[in-house]
């Protein structure tokens, strides 16, 4: 089954919200260790790194910050479509974390190596 349009674009702006969200992962202050342990924990698929790495803050807690339903239906998914990819979207979401802070940790690892 292919995806609409509107169910691709959401998934891509999921993708897009994991990439900022990884881009505070990493900083200046980020020592070559630290950048090192991260890329070798992700490699091997660590839960303890995993679980400093930011998930998406799609329950509403914040006024600031819509909930999924309010998102998928803002994209134009109806309920149901949003039910459907709401595990893609997750993935997405943490797909663009991880490839954002293997990014900074290897750009990091340049300027200084």
């Amino acid at each position: 089954m292919t995806d609409s349009a509107h169910i691709t674009q959401f998934l891509e702006q999921c993708y897009a919200e994991g990439v900022a969200a990884g881009s505070w992962v990493v900083d200046g202050n980020t020592s070559d260790q630290v950048c090192a342990a991260i890329l070798e924990g992700l490699e091997d698929g660590d839960p303890a790194v995993y679980d400093t790495l930011p998930s998406p803050l799609w329950n509403g807690e914040w006024a600031d910050e819509p909930a999924y339903e309010q998102r998928a239906e803002c994209a134009g998914l109806t309920a149901d479509e949003a039910d459907d990819v709401y595990e893609r979207a997750l993935v997405e979401f943490t797909r663009g974390v991880e490839d954002e802070v293997v990014r900074a940790c290897r750009a990091r690892a340049e300027v200084v190596g």
